[in-house]
């Protein structure tokens, strides 16, 4: 923008100001995002999509004192992603593209641009439909292969080495119970929602069904539960917990406590919570249903 006006002497002064705008964010462009805090542990890979925590939070903080902890030799320098927060830190060793923030610390390696103030909150989280589970178990057995189809349903196991298939539509559960190496598979668009707690051993797959002709983004699970019974951060175990080594292609909303994806999990979709924990050496992608 240039600007001109009369210098008192009979000429023209111009003055060139470089403004920079930046449009607000939206649900969309996350693959994770915390309400109040998001803390990404030690070497993982965000490959795409922003990352960051929505409000100023009162505490208490995920990790170091912050709403958006970065870890060290964290990756996040896709021209597409963000980073977010009141307060951001960047730990030894870590590469982000563009901040945005109202206090940065750390001696992590900002490759993009910096901009502060911020306007929080960030946006809206998504409403939570409304539900109720049914009355009746699904327990698979160990080894063991079963097909479920839409509907209402109480506490749902799946034992360890077994495989349970969706066929797709709106599943309402009260709690799930996944046993490490078990596969859970989607033929079809599916939303599940569960009223209680997540929790998920090592070694699990969530993923499309072979020949579904669908991808992470039609596949949508809502956890309501709160952290242990109190809902505090420090309440065990989390709303929704998701083993080592797990392999995840949904998208994954947790309002009310803590995403966790532990360590060494391949996540492609968004993931939110009330609290986002990504493990270390985590491999993250953008493909949002939000």
């Amino acid at each position: 923008v240039t600007v001109t006006a009369d210098d008192g002497n009979g000429g023209i002064d111009e003055v060139t100001f470089q403004l920079t705008v930046n449009d607000a964010p939206t649900l969309n462009d996350f693959v994770l995002l915390g309400q109040e805090g998001i803390w990404i542990k030690a070497g993982a890979t965000v490959n795409n999509g922003d990352i960051g925590a929505n409000i100023a939070a009162s505490g208490p903080f995920l990790d170091s004192g912050v709403e958006t902890s970065i870890g060290n030799n964290v990756l996040i320098t896709d021209s597409s992603s963000s980073v977010f927060g009141d307060s951001v830190h960047l730990k030894t060793g870590s590469q982000v593209r563009d901040v945005y923030y109202n206090a940065l610390s750390g001696s992590g390696t900002v490759i993009g641009n910096q901009f502060s103030p911020l306007n929080l909150p960030l946006l809206n989280f998504p409403s939570v439909p409304s539900f109720t589970p049914g009355a009746v178990d699904v327990s698979v057995p160990v080894n063991a292969t079963q097909t479920i189809s839409a509907g209402d349903y109480n506490d749902l196991i799946v034992s360890h080495d077994a495989t349970l298939t969706f066929t797709g539509g709106i599943y309402n559960f009260n709690s799930w119970d996944i046993r490490q190496d078990a596969n859970l598979y989607f033929e079809a668009p599916t939303e599940i929602r569960i009223a209680g707690k997540l929790g998920a051993d090592a070694r699990v797959e969530i993923v499309p069904a072979t020949g579904s002709d669908i991808d992470s983004s039609d596949i949508k699970i809502i956890v309501t539960g709160i952290n242990g019974a109190n809902g505090n951060l420090g309440g065990n175990p989390k709303s929704a917990e998701f083993g080592g080594n797990t392999i995840i292609e949904a998208n994954i909303y947790v309002p009310n406590g803590t995403l966790w994806l532990k360590d060494n999990i391949t996540a492609i979709g968004a993931f939110l919570g009330k609290w986002v924990i990504a493990g270390q050496d985590n491999n993250i992608s953008h493909d949002t249903a939000f």
